[in-house]
Protein backbone atom coordinates (compact mmCIF):
# COMPACT_ATOMS: atom_id res chain seq x y z
CA UNK A 1 0.00 0.00 0.00
CA UNK A 2 2.79 2.40 0.98
CA UNK A 3 4.67 1.36 -2.18
CA UNK A 4 1.67 2.20 -4.36
CA UNK A 5 1.35 5.64 -2.72
CA UNK A 6 5.04 6.32 -3.35
CA UNK A 7 4.63 5.31 -7.00
CA UNK A 8 1.60 7.59 -7.33
CA UNK A 9 3.56 10.45 -5.74
CA UNK A 10 6.47 9.91 -8.12
CA UNK A 11 4.09 9.85 -11.08
CA UNK A 12 2.48 13.11 -9.97
CA UNK A 13 5.89 14.78 -9.67
CA UNK A 14 6.86 13.56 -13.14
CA UNK A 15 3.63 14.93 -14.59
CA UNK A 16 4.07 18.20 -12.70
CA UNK A 17 7.68 18.79 -13.82
CA UNK A 18 7.41 17.19 -17.27
CA UNK A 19 7.06 20.51 -19.18
CA UNK A 20 10.11 21.95 -17.41
CA UNK A 21 12.16 18.80 -18.03
CA UNK A 22 11.09 18.81 -21.70
CA UNK A 23 12.15 22.43 -22.16
CA UNK A 24 15.53 21.76 -20.51
CA UNK A 25 16.11 18.70 -22.73
CA UNK A 26 15.05 20.63 -25.83
CA UNK A 27 17.43 23.49 -25.15
CA UNK A 28 20.19 21.03 -24.30
CA UNK A 29 19.74 19.23 -27.62
CA UNK A 30 19.23 22.29 -29.81
CA UNK A 31 21.70 24.64 -28.17
CA UNK A 32 24.29 22.16 -26.96
CA UNK A 33 27.75 23.50 -27.63
CA UNK A 34 31.22 22.06 -27.48
CA UNK A 35 33.77 23.81 -25.31
CA UNK A 36 36.67 21.63 -26.33
CA UNK A 37 37.80 22.87 -29.76
CA UNK A 38 41.55 23.16 -29.42
CA UNK A 39 43.07 26.13 -31.25
CA UNK A 40 46.42 27.87 -31.50
CA UNK A 41 46.21 31.60 -31.01
CA UNK A 42 48.89 33.93 -32.34
CA UNK A 43 49.62 36.47 -29.60
CA UNK A 44 51.10 39.74 -30.86
CA UNK A 45 53.93 41.24 -28.82
CA UNK A 46 57.57 42.21 -29.19
CA UNK A 47 58.24 38.48 -28.99
CA UNK A 48 55.04 36.88 -30.38
CA UNK A 49 54.09 33.36 -29.38
CA UNK A 50 51.36 30.73 -29.74
CA UNK A 51 48.88 30.25 -26.94
CA UNK A 52 46.95 26.99 -26.81
CA UNK A 53 43.27 27.52 -26.05
CA UNK A 54 40.00 25.62 -25.97
CA UNK A 55 37.08 27.64 -27.25
CA UNK A 56 33.34 27.05 -27.26
CA UNK A 57 31.58 26.70 -30.58
CA UNK A 58 27.89 26.21 -31.19
CA UNK A 59 27.33 24.03 -34.30
CA UNK A 60 24.14 25.84 -35.26
CA UNK A 61 26.06 29.13 -35.14
CA UNK A 62 29.13 27.90 -37.01
CA UNK A 63 29.87 27.80 -40.75
CA UNK A 64 32.59 26.25 -42.90
CA UNK A 65 33.49 28.24 -46.02
CA UNK A 66 35.16 26.29 -48.85
CA UNK A 67 37.20 28.56 -51.13
CA UNK A 68 37.96 27.61 -54.75
CA UNK A 69 38.15 23.81 -54.50
CA UNK A 70 38.56 23.20 -58.23
CA UNK A 71 38.72 20.01 -60.24
CA UNK A 72 42.52 19.91 -60.32
CA UNK A 73 45.00 17.11 -59.71
CA UNK A 74 46.79 19.15 -57.05
CA UNK A 75 43.56 19.42 -55.02
CA UNK A 76 42.44 15.76 -55.19
CA UNK A 77 44.33 14.63 -52.02
CA UNK A 78 42.96 17.56 -50.01
CA UNK A 79 39.36 16.95 -51.09
CA UNK A 80 39.28 13.14 -50.86
CA UNK A 81 41.24 12.68 -47.64
CA UNK A 82 40.29 15.74 -45.62
CA UNK A 83 37.44 17.89 -46.97
CA UNK A 84 34.91 15.08 -47.58
CA UNK A 85 35.23 13.59 -44.03
CA UNK A 86 35.07 17.13 -42.63
CA UNK A 87 31.85 17.92 -44.55
CA UNK A 88 30.27 14.65 -43.41
CA UNK A 89 30.93 15.60 -39.78
CA UNK A 90 29.75 19.17 -40.32
CA UNK A 91 26.41 18.13 -41.77
CA UNK A 92 25.81 15.53 -39.06
CA UNK A 93 26.47 18.12 -36.35
CA UNK A 94 24.44 20.90 -37.97
CA UNK A 95 27.30 23.15 -39.10
CA UNK A 96 26.45 25.32 -42.13
CA UNK A 97 28.45 24.49 -45.26
CA UNK A 98 29.18 27.37 -47.65
CA UNK A 99 30.63 26.72 -51.12
CA UNK A 100 32.46 29.77 -52.48
CA UNK A 101 33.91 29.16 -55.95
CA UNK A 102 34.96 32.58 -57.21
CA UNK A 103 34.40 31.51 -60.81
CA UNK A 104 31.87 29.23 -62.51
CA UNK A 105 30.64 26.61 -60.04
CA UNK A 106 30.70 23.91 -62.77
CA UNK A 107 34.49 23.85 -62.28
CA UNK A 108 34.14 22.70 -58.67
CA UNK A 109 35.65 19.39 -57.63
CA UNK A 110 33.24 16.61 -58.71
CA UNK A 111 33.48 14.79 -55.35
CA UNK A 112 32.11 17.79 -53.45
CA UNK A 113 28.33 17.71 -53.42
CA UNK A 114 26.12 20.72 -52.78
CA UNK A 115 23.33 19.69 -50.40
CA UNK A 116 19.94 21.46 -50.23
CA UNK A 117 20.82 23.11 -46.89
CA UNK A 118 24.22 24.27 -48.14
CA UNK A 119 24.88 27.81 -49.37
CA UNK A 120 26.43 28.36 -52.82
CA UNK A 121 27.98 31.76 -53.64
CA UNK A 122 29.81 32.46 -56.92
CA UNK A 123 31.64 35.43 -58.39
CA UNK A 124 31.74 38.65 -56.39
CA UNK A 125 28.38 37.98 -54.72
CA UNK A 126 28.34 38.16 -50.95
CA UNK A 127 26.31 36.41 -48.28
CA UNK A 128 24.17 39.45 -47.55
CA UNK A 129 22.40 38.83 -44.26
CA UNK A 130 22.33 35.03 -44.62
CA UNK A 131 24.84 34.58 -41.80
CA UNK A 132 22.87 36.93 -39.56
CA UNK A 133 19.60 35.14 -40.27
CA UNK A 134 21.22 31.81 -39.36
CA UNK A 135 22.85 33.33 -36.30
CA UNK A 136 26.39 32.46 -37.46
CA UNK A 137 29.15 33.90 -35.28
CA UNK A 138 32.11 31.61 -36.08
CA UNK A 139 33.56 30.80 -39.53
CA UNK A 140 35.97 27.96 -40.27
CA UNK A 141 38.05 28.34 -43.45
CA UNK A 142 39.27 25.66 -45.87
CA UNK A 143 40.22 25.68 -49.55
CA UNK A 144 42.82 26.58 -52.16
CA UNK A 145 45.12 28.64 -52.55
CA UNK A 146 46.24 29.56 -49.02
CA UNK A 147 48.13 32.80 -49.69
CA UNK A 148 45.75 34.18 -52.26
CA UNK A 149 42.22 32.79 -52.57
CA UNK A 150 41.56 31.82 -48.94
CA UNK A 151 42.48 35.36 -47.94
CA UNK A 152 41.31 37.68 -50.71
CA UNK A 153 38.67 36.01 -52.87
CA UNK A 154 35.13 37.47 -52.53
CA UNK A 155 34.36 35.27 -49.51
CA UNK A 156 38.00 34.91 -48.47
CA UNK A 157 38.65 35.63 -44.81
CA UNK A 158 40.18 39.11 -45.08
CA UNK A 159 38.00 40.33 -47.94
CA UNK A 160 34.84 39.07 -46.20
CA UNK A 161 35.92 40.79 -43.00
CA UNK A 162 36.54 44.06 -44.86
CA UNK A 163 33.18 43.96 -46.66
CA UNK A 164 31.00 42.98 -43.71
CA UNK A 165 32.90 44.66 -40.86
CA UNK A 166 31.17 42.17 -38.55
CA UNK A 167 32.70 40.67 -35.44
CA UNK A 168 32.86 37.04 -36.57
CA UNK A 169 35.38 34.61 -35.12
CA UNK A 170 37.55 33.51 -38.07
CA UNK A 171 39.36 30.19 -37.61
CA UNK A 172 41.69 28.64 -40.18
CA UNK A 173 41.65 24.85 -40.62
CA UNK A 174 45.39 24.59 -41.24
CA UNK A 175 45.29 21.11 -42.81
CA UNK A 176 42.10 21.94 -44.71
CA UNK A 177 43.96 24.35 -46.99
CA UNK A 178 46.73 23.86 -49.50
CA UNK A 179 48.79 25.99 -51.86
CA UNK A 180 50.89 25.95 -55.01
CA UNK A 181 54.11 25.88 -53.01
CA UNK A 182 55.10 24.98 -49.48
CA UNK A 183 56.45 28.52 -49.02
CA UNK A 184 53.24 30.24 -50.22
CA UNK A 185 51.31 28.06 -47.76
CA UNK A 186 53.50 29.34 -44.92
CA UNK A 187 53.21 32.96 -46.06
CA UNK A 188 49.41 32.73 -46.23
CA UNK A 189 49.27 31.09 -42.82
CA UNK A 190 51.42 33.89 -41.42
CA UNK A 191 49.09 36.58 -42.82
CA UNK A 192 45.92 34.84 -41.57
CA UNK A 193 47.10 34.28 -38.01
CA UNK A 194 48.40 37.85 -37.68
CA UNK A 195 45.02 39.23 -38.75
CA UNK A 196 42.67 36.81 -36.97
CA UNK A 197 44.81 34.84 -34.53
CA UNK A 198 43.06 31.45 -34.54
CA UNK A 199 43.89 28.21 -36.33
CA UNK A 200 43.00 24.60 -35.70
CA UNK A 201 43.04 21.27 -37.58
CA UNK A 202 40.55 18.63 -38.69
CA UNK A 203 41.38 16.14 -35.95
CA UNK A 204 40.70 18.82 -33.31
CA UNK A 205 37.26 19.42 -34.85
CA UNK A 206 36.40 15.71 -34.67
CA UNK A 207 37.66 15.45 -31.10
CA UNK A 208 35.62 18.50 -30.09
CA UNK A 209 32.51 16.41 -30.81
CA UNK A 210 33.97 13.28 -29.10
CA UNK A 211 34.25 11.50 -32.46
CA UNK A 212 37.27 9.44 -33.46
CA UNK A 213 38.78 11.02 -36.61
CA UNK A 214 39.01 8.78 -39.70
CA UNK A 215 42.60 7.71 -40.43
CA UNK A 216 42.73 9.28 -43.91
CA UNK A 217 42.73 12.82 -42.50
CA UNK A 218 46.25 12.24 -41.22
CA UNK A 219 47.63 11.69 -44.74
CA UNK A 220 50.14 14.45 -45.44
CA UNK A 221 50.01 16.52 -48.63
CA UNK A 222 53.37 17.12 -50.26
CA UNK A 223 53.84 20.56 -51.79
CA UNK A 224 56.60 21.51 -54.20
CA UNK A 225 59.12 24.16 -53.23
CA UNK A 226 59.22 27.61 -54.74
CA UNK A 227 61.95 28.57 -57.19
CA UNK A 228 62.83 32.23 -56.99
CA UNK A 229 62.07 34.13 -60.18
CA UNK A 230 62.40 37.79 -61.04
CA UNK A 231 59.13 39.58 -61.62
CA UNK A 232 60.57 43.01 -62.43
CA UNK A 233 60.81 44.21 -66.03
CA UNK A 234 63.79 46.51 -66.67
CA UNK A 235 62.00 48.11 -69.62
CA UNK A 236 59.38 49.74 -67.34
CA UNK A 237 59.25 53.51 -67.30
CA UNK A 238 57.81 55.45 -64.38
CA UNK A 239 56.88 59.13 -64.76
CA UNK A 240 56.81 61.30 -61.64
CA UNK A 241 53.55 63.12 -62.45
CA UNK A 242 51.73 59.79 -62.75
CA UNK A 243 53.21 58.16 -59.64
CA UNK A 244 52.46 58.14 -55.92
CA UNK A 245 54.67 56.85 -53.09
CA UNK A 246 52.58 54.93 -50.55
CA UNK A 247 53.88 54.40 -47.01
CA UNK A 248 51.98 51.69 -45.14
CA UNK A 249 52.36 50.33 -41.64
CA UNK A 250 51.20 50.52 -38.02
CA UNK A 251 54.09 52.94 -37.52
CA UNK A 252 56.86 54.19 -39.76
CA UNK A 253 59.16 53.89 -36.76
CA UNK A 254 60.04 50.20 -36.93
CA UNK A 255 63.33 48.69 -35.83
CA UNK A 256 65.21 51.91 -36.53
CA UNK A 257 64.23 52.03 -40.20
CA UNK A 258 63.06 55.67 -40.10
CA UNK A 259 66.43 56.92 -41.32
CA UNK A 260 66.19 54.67 -44.37
CA UNK A 261 62.65 55.79 -45.18
CA UNK A 262 63.86 59.40 -45.03
CA UNK A 263 65.88 58.70 -48.19
CA UNK A 264 62.69 57.92 -50.14
CA UNK A 265 60.89 60.98 -48.75
CA UNK A 266 63.76 63.30 -49.70
CA UNK A 267 63.98 61.73 -53.16
CA UNK A 268 60.19 62.01 -53.67
CA UNK A 269 60.33 65.70 -52.65
CA UNK A 270 63.12 66.36 -55.13
CA UNK A 271 61.06 64.73 -57.90
CA UNK A 272 57.87 66.53 -56.79
CA UNK A 273 56.08 63.18 -56.41
CA UNK A 274 52.90 62.64 -54.41
CA UNK A 275 53.38 60.90 -51.05
CA UNK A 276 50.50 59.00 -49.42
CA UNK A 277 50.51 57.68 -45.85
CA UNK A 278 47.94 55.35 -44.30
CA UNK A 279 49.27 55.43 -40.76
CA UNK A 280 49.95 58.83 -39.20
CA UNK A 281 53.30 59.26 -37.47
CA UNK A 282 54.17 62.49 -35.64
CA UNK A 283 57.68 62.54 -37.03
CA UNK A 284 56.47 63.05 -40.62
CA UNK A 285 53.74 65.63 -39.99
CA UNK A 286 56.23 68.33 -40.98
CA UNK A 287 55.78 67.24 -44.60
CA UNK A 288 52.68 69.12 -45.77
CA UNK A 289 52.54 67.16 -49.02
CA UNK A 290 51.79 63.92 -47.17
CA UNK A 291 48.26 62.75 -47.99
CA UNK A 292 46.76 60.97 -44.99
CA UNK A 293 44.44 58.24 -46.30
CA UNK A 294 42.19 56.19 -44.01
CA UNK A 295 39.55 54.76 -46.37
CA UNK A 296 39.62 52.78 -49.62
CA UNK A 297 37.09 55.03 -51.44
CA UNK A 298 39.18 58.08 -50.59
CA UNK A 299 42.26 56.35 -52.02
CA UNK A 300 40.51 55.27 -55.24
CA UNK A 301 39.19 58.81 -55.74
CA UNK A 302 42.71 60.19 -55.25
CA UNK A 303 44.05 57.78 -57.89
CA UNK A 304 41.38 58.70 -60.44
CA UNK A 305 41.48 62.47 -59.95
CA UNK A 306 45.28 62.61 -60.23
CA UNK A 307 45.42 59.96 -63.02
CA UNK A 308 47.92 57.89 -61.07
CA UNK A 309 49.38 55.04 -63.13
CA UNK A 310 52.02 53.77 -60.69
CA UNK A 311 51.91 53.10 -56.95
CA UNK A 312 55.24 52.65 -55.16
CA UNK A 313 54.82 50.88 -51.80
CA UNK A 314 57.22 50.97 -48.86
CA UNK A 315 56.98 50.63 -45.09
CA UNK A 316 56.94 48.34 -42.11
CA UNK A 317 53.85 46.23 -42.70
CA UNK A 318 54.50 44.10 -45.77
CA UNK A 319 52.58 41.10 -44.37
CA UNK A 320 49.71 43.12 -42.85
CA UNK A 321 48.40 46.54 -43.93
CA UNK A 322 50.40 46.58 -47.17
CA UNK A 323 48.36 43.52 -48.21
CA UNK A 324 44.90 44.22 -46.79
CA UNK A 325 44.86 47.81 -45.48
CA UNK A 326 42.65 50.53 -47.05
CA UNK A 327 45.38 51.39 -49.58
CA UNK A 328 46.75 47.84 -49.71
CA UNK A 329 47.53 45.55 -52.63
CA UNK A 330 44.49 43.36 -52.00
CA UNK A 331 42.16 46.33 -52.54
CA UNK A 332 43.87 47.04 -55.87
CA UNK A 333 43.45 43.41 -56.94
CA UNK A 334 39.74 43.33 -56.00
CA UNK A 335 39.08 46.58 -57.85
CA UNK A 336 40.71 45.26 -61.02
CA UNK A 337 39.59 41.63 -60.92
CA UNK A 338 36.02 41.80 -59.65
CA UNK A 339 34.90 45.41 -59.96
CA UNK A 340 36.41 45.88 -63.44
CA UNK A 341 37.98 49.13 -62.30
CA UNK A 342 41.53 49.36 -63.73
CA UNK A 343 44.11 50.20 -61.07
CA UNK A 344 47.70 51.46 -61.34
CA UNK A 345 50.80 49.29 -61.62
CA UNK A 346 51.93 48.29 -58.12
CA UNK A 347 55.61 48.27 -57.18
CA UNK A 348 57.08 47.38 -53.77
CA UNK A 349 60.53 48.72 -52.90
CA UNK A 350 62.01 45.48 -51.57
CA UNK A 351 64.88 47.06 -49.63
CA UNK A 352 62.54 49.57 -47.95
CA UNK A 353 59.75 47.18 -46.92
CA UNK A 354 59.69 44.97 -43.86
CA UNK A 355 57.64 42.28 -42.16
CA UNK A 356 55.54 43.83 -39.37
CA UNK A 357 56.61 41.45 -36.58
CA UNK A 358 58.36 38.14 -36.13
CA UNK A 359 56.58 35.32 -38.02
CA UNK A 360 56.33 32.01 -36.15
CA UNK A 361 55.71 29.72 -39.13
CA UNK A 362 59.02 30.56 -40.82
CA UNK A 363 61.73 33.21 -40.88
CA UNK A 364 61.01 36.82 -41.89
CA UNK A 365 63.26 36.75 -44.97
CA UNK A 366 61.40 33.79 -46.51
CA UNK A 367 57.96 35.31 -45.82
CA UNK A 368 59.05 38.63 -47.31
CA UNK A 369 60.55 37.07 -50.46
CA UNK A 370 57.48 34.90 -51.08
CA UNK A 371 55.06 37.82 -50.75
CA UNK A 372 57.18 39.94 -53.10
CA UNK A 373 57.47 37.23 -55.73
CA UNK A 374 54.06 35.53 -55.55
CA UNK A 375 51.32 37.83 -54.27
CA UNK A 376 49.06 38.91 -57.16
CA UNK A 377 50.47 41.60 -59.46
CA UNK A 378 53.27 42.93 -57.25
CA UNK A 379 56.42 44.06 -59.02
CA UNK A 380 59.39 43.87 -56.67
CA UNK A 381 61.93 46.59 -57.27
CA UNK A 382 64.97 47.97 -55.45
CA UNK A 383 65.36 51.67 -54.70
CA UNK A 384 68.31 51.77 -57.10
CA UNK A 385 66.18 50.29 -59.90
CA UNK A 386 63.37 52.71 -59.11
CA UNK A 387 65.61 55.74 -59.45
CA UNK A 388 66.99 54.34 -62.71
CA UNK A 389 63.62 53.99 -64.46
CA UNK A 390 61.95 57.13 -63.07
CA UNK A 391 61.57 60.09 -65.42
CA UNK A 392 60.38 63.62 -64.75
CA UNK A 393 56.93 64.64 -66.00
CA UNK A 394 54.32 62.41 -67.59
CA UNK A 395 54.23 60.01 -70.51
CA UNK A 396 53.55 61.79 -73.80
CA UNK A 397 53.59 58.83 -76.16
CA UNK A 398 50.32 57.85 -77.83
CA UNK A 399 48.35 60.58 -76.03
CA UNK A 400 45.49 62.29 -77.88
CA UNK A 401 45.09 65.98 -77.14
CA UNK A 402 41.41 66.66 -76.56
CA UNK A 403 41.93 70.37 -77.31
CA UNK A 404 43.05 69.68 -80.88
CA UNK A 405 40.53 69.38 -83.71
CA UNK A 406 41.42 65.77 -84.50
CA UNK A 407 41.48 64.87 -80.80
CA UNK A 408 38.04 66.35 -80.16
CA UNK A 409 36.57 64.55 -83.18
CA UNK A 410 38.08 61.21 -82.17
CA UNK A 411 37.02 61.47 -78.52
CA UNK A 412 33.51 62.52 -79.57
CA UNK A 413 32.77 59.18 -81.22
CA UNK A 414 34.61 56.89 -78.79
CA UNK A 415 32.54 55.33 -75.95
CA UNK A 416 33.25 56.74 -72.49
CA UNK A 417 34.39 53.34 -71.14
CA UNK A 418 37.10 53.08 -73.80
CA UNK A 419 38.21 56.65 -73.07
CA UNK A 420 38.43 55.73 -69.38
CA UNK A 421 40.64 52.73 -70.16
CA UNK A 422 42.68 54.83 -72.61
CA UNK A 423 43.40 57.55 -70.06
CA UNK A 424 44.48 54.88 -67.59
CA UNK A 425 47.21 53.41 -69.77
CA UNK A 426 47.24 54.87 -73.28
CA UNK A 427 46.89 53.01 -76.55
CA UNK A 428 49.28 50.29 -75.37
CA UNK A 429 46.95 49.49 -72.47
CA UNK A 430 43.98 49.19 -74.86
CA UNK A 431 45.91 46.77 -77.08
CA UNK A 432 46.89 44.79 -74.00
CA UNK A 433 43.24 44.55 -72.93
CA UNK A 434 42.19 43.46 -76.43
CA UNK A 435 44.79 40.68 -76.38
CA UNK A 436 43.64 39.60 -72.90
CA UNK A 437 40.02 39.42 -74.11
CA UNK A 438 41.05 37.40 -77.18
CA UNK A 439 42.98 34.94 -74.99
CA UNK A 440 40.15 34.75 -72.45
CA UNK A 441 37.46 34.13 -75.07
CA UNK A 442 39.56 32.20 -77.60
CA UNK A 443 37.16 29.23 -77.68
CA UNK A 444 34.19 31.52 -78.27
CA UNK A 445 36.08 33.23 -81.10
CA UNK A 446 37.03 29.85 -82.56
CA UNK A 447 33.41 28.71 -82.43
CA UNK A 448 32.31 31.97 -84.02
CA UNK A 449 34.85 31.42 -86.82
CA UNK A 450 33.57 27.91 -87.48
CA UNK A 451 29.94 29.07 -87.54
CA UNK A 452 30.77 31.98 -89.83
CA UNK A 453 32.70 29.73 -92.23
CA UNK A 454 29.81 27.26 -92.32
CA UNK A 455 27.35 30.13 -92.94
CA UNK A 456 29.42 31.41 -95.92
CA UNK A 457 29.68 27.88 -97.31
CA UNK A 458 25.90 27.38 -97.12
CA UNK A 459 25.24 30.72 -98.86
CA UNK A 460 27.61 29.78 -101.64
CA UNK A 461 26.24 26.28 -102.07
CA UNK A 462 22.49 26.94 -101.90
CA UNK A 463 22.22 30.54 -103.07
CA UNK A 464 25.08 31.68 -105.28
CA UNK A 465 25.48 28.40 -107.19
CA UNK A 466 21.76 28.32 -107.96
CA UNK A 467 21.83 32.00 -108.93
CA UNK A 468 24.65 31.35 -111.36
CA UNK A 469 22.79 28.35 -112.77
CA UNK A 470 19.58 30.32 -113.50
CA UNK A 471 21.28 33.50 -114.71
CA UNK A 472 24.18 32.66 -117.03
CA UNK A 473 25.24 36.31 -117.32
CA UNK A 474 26.43 36.12 -113.67
CA UNK A 475 28.97 33.49 -114.66
CA UNK A 476 32.54 34.51 -115.13
CA UNK A 477 33.41 34.92 -118.80
CA UNK A 478 35.91 32.43 -120.08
Amino acid sequence: MIKEKLNDSAKMKCIKYFPLISVICFFHIVFAETDSLSVNKYVKSLNPYYQGEKISILPSKTAIILIDLWDKDAIHPLVNNKIIPLLKLAREEGITVIHAPSQAYDQMHPNIEVYPNDILITGYDDLGDLLKRRGINAILYAGYDMMRCVLDKPLGAINHHIRTNENYRYILIEDGVTSVYHETYLAGLNIFEKVFGYRTNISNIFEAFDIIPPPEIYNSIELSHHKEEKNFIDSDKIFTDETAIVFIGPSLNYQGNNSRLDHIIEWANQKNMMVVQTSINDKYKKYDEFRQIKFEKEFIRLIKINKIKNLIYAGSSLDEDMIWGPTGLMRMYIQTKYKRNPMPNCYVINDYSWISSKPLVSDAILIKNIILSEYRFIKSISFTQLKKITQIGQSKKYLINADSIIGSLVLKFIPSKIIKVYHHGGIQYIFKKIIEIIILYKWILLLYGIIFTFFVYMIKKYLLDKLFAYYPFFRRSR
